[in-house]
């Protein structure tokens, strides 16, 4: 089946449309008349816009241009870090030293503009009124979603829906920055106005899936009014509004996530199931596009563009020796997944370090959302079973051979990266599909945005807050039947909470959580361990030893919002003041 894939030049649907090449009018007369009463040009400045929408990606596109925001905001939260200590994330951001100039910036104006652009040339577009809809659907959406990712980064942002002329006075130009909650209603109203006009179909199949539709605009409305009904309740108003939401709001931004939630469960949506064998299934969850979970992905042809996250997220010898394992997880995340019997066990760390184990014996009885989301010495891995990433061989007499040949055996295993990454002894496996042609860099499954299984936790979260347990309880049962994890009999915001850092971990996901309960300075600010094996040689077995100091991370006050920065404000000093603490 074809999917529709973003990043497209907008020359090329020019060309791709049933007329003749001779029929159109060359590419550097074309007039603005003709843009906007063609549909086929109307689509393709929607997909370009679509295509500058970085924030949502992990991709190469066709000059090989990585867009990595996703796997960014995963190595800044409490689960993970970046396989590559040299990077900016981890030397500055995930250090907590970011300052006042900023850094890793989401201010989409410039995008923005074209959005505003488009609906104030479409007012005279000749094109059927039917659409028209549609397409103005799909980019309400587009500007719905890039303002809640602005949000999200700086409080108070200008809302600007109207199109700029080039020779508009410079006042006018000069836009103040909106209250916080006026962003997260102007967010919530673009997709009520979506909904409720019917400007988008419940599906779209074929050529077109892919694009936006109603049940995704409900998933972003869902999304978004549960982090304003945490900022209400967990956050606090300063600079007049600017950033914070009253707490008289909390419980109003409950009830449009419980509600949007609602019409998705109700839906034709249902957690994806296909094989009896749990820890596959999970897997297959997120790369298989017959999908019934799925509410909205980016799929990828794997030749105009390309899904760079199962490459960079490979094992050595799967992927090109200098990319994988990029992002890293913690012990501490692996000792927080549950045992099949539901028990969270952490480490005894001195005693695991002091026998031999198989991978069995430390990692069998894990739930299956481990083995599904992470890979590490021992797992299973197409075409190596199991992964080798062991670094060293301890010998009879207890030596331990680092480098070199031990009896014919490698000191290091076939997997392990000796330059380039600081690994953890863990990477993962979410969201890859190993069977890709990742040598070349063309990764080709589906990224997805928004899945059945967000919107039950975001449901169970919100149910919770408006005293209607039983709802939330049963949320949270349904992902854990999936995985034949015991059934809670009651609930609370820890079970809540503790459901959505395994269910949600590497989904870009989990930075924001610990912000909008505002519990990251506590949850980010820490030291992390990471693992090493040694080869027992003779066993066949392995020894574990600790990263200790691995990252050190730290979060503070101030960095619940970006700042946004001296240069923006000098640009246009109606943005001041600055946000709290830069």
């Amino acid at each position: 089946m074809k999917k529709l894939v973003y990043t497209i030049v907008f020359a090329s649907f020019v060309f791709s449309s049933c007329d003749s090449v001779l029929e159109r009018e060359p590419l550097d007369i074309i007039s603005d008349t003709t843009v906007w009463d063609d549909p086929v040009l109307v689509d393709a400045y929607i997909l370009d816009v679509y295509s500058h929408m970085y924030f949502m990606y992990n991709d190469y596109d066709t000059n090989q241009n990585q867009r990595n925001d996703i796997y960014t905001i995963n190595a800044v939260a409490d689960q993970s870090t970046n396989g590559r200590p040299n990077q900016d994330v981890v030397v500055k951001w995930q250090a907590g030293l970011l300052d006042e100039n900023g850094g890793l910036e989401q201010w989409h104006y410039s995008n923005i503009r074209k959005m505003n652009d488009f609906f104030d040339k479409m007012e005279s577009s000749t094109i059927s009124e039917e659409e028209k809809k549609l397409f103005a659907g799909r980019m309400k959406f587009a500007r719905a979603l890039t303002y809640f990712t602005m949000v999200k980064w700086y409080g108070g942002i200008p809302i600007i829906t109207e199109s700029q002329a080039i020779d508009t006075p410079i006042e006018e130009l000069q836009v103040p920055r909106n209250k916080e909650q006026e962003v997260y209603d102007f967010v919530i109203s673009e997709c009520d106005e979506i909904i409720n006009n019917e400007m988008l179909p419940n599906e779209f199949s074929g050529a077109r899936l892919g694009d936006p539709t109603a049940y995704v605009a409900q998933a972003l409305k869902s999304r978004a009014a549960l982090y304003a009904a945490s900022i209400a309740r967990w956050g606090t108003v300063q600079i007049d509004g600017l950033v914070g939401i009253p707490q008289d709001q909390e419980n109003r931004y409950w009830q449009i996530s419980y509600d949007a939630s609602r019409a998705i469960i109700d839906g034709p949506f249902s957690l994806y199931q296909k094989s009896d064998n749990l820890v596959d299934n999970y897997q297959q969850a997120f790369v298989d596009e017959d999908n019934s979970e799925v509410i909205w992905a980016k799929y990828y042809d794997g030749v105009t563009v390309n899904n760079d996250w199962s490459v960079d997220h490979s094992v050595l010898g799967a992927a090109p020796s200098w990319m994988t394992e990029n992002i890293c997880p913690y012990l501490e995340l692996v000792e927080n997944f549950e045992n099949k019997d539901g028990e969270i066990i952490p480490w005894d760390r001195e005693a695991v370090a002091s026998k031999i184990w198989t991978f069995d014996e430390l990692y069998g009885n894990l739930e299956p959302r481990f083995h599904a989301n992470i890979w590490t010495h021992g797992s299973n891995w197409e075409g190596f079973d199991p992964v080798l990433y062991y670094n060293g061989i301890k010998t009879a007499d207890g030596e331990i051979i680092r480098d070199g040949i031990y009896e014919g055996l490698p000191a290091l295993g076939a997997n392990y990266r000796t330059s380039g990454r600081d690994f953890s002894g863990f990477s993962i496996k979410k969201g890859v599909d190993p069977t890709g042609d990742l040598n070349n860099r063309r990764g080709k499954n589906m990224k997805i945005q928004f899945r059945l299984g967000e919107i039950l936790l975001n449901y169970a979260e919100a149910a919770f807050y408006l005293n209607k347990k039983d709802e939330a309880l049963d949320a949270v049962n349904k992902i854990r039947e999936r995985v034949a994890l015991p059934l809670h009999t009651v609930i609370d915001v820890e079970k809540i909470r503790h459901e959505r850092r395994i269910e949600l971990a590497f989904e870009a996901l989990r930075h924001w959580d610990l912000k909008r309960w505002r519990i990251a300075e506590e949850a980010i600010s820490n030291t992390w361990t990471g693992v090493n094996y040694i080869y027992d040689f003779p066993t066949g077995n392995f020894w574990v030893e600790y990263k200790e100091n691995f990252r050190t991370s730290n979060f503070d006050e101030k960095h619940y919002y970006f700042p946004i920065t001296p240069a923006r404000i000098a640009n246009n000093p109606a943005l001041a003041p600055e946000n709290p603490g830069y």
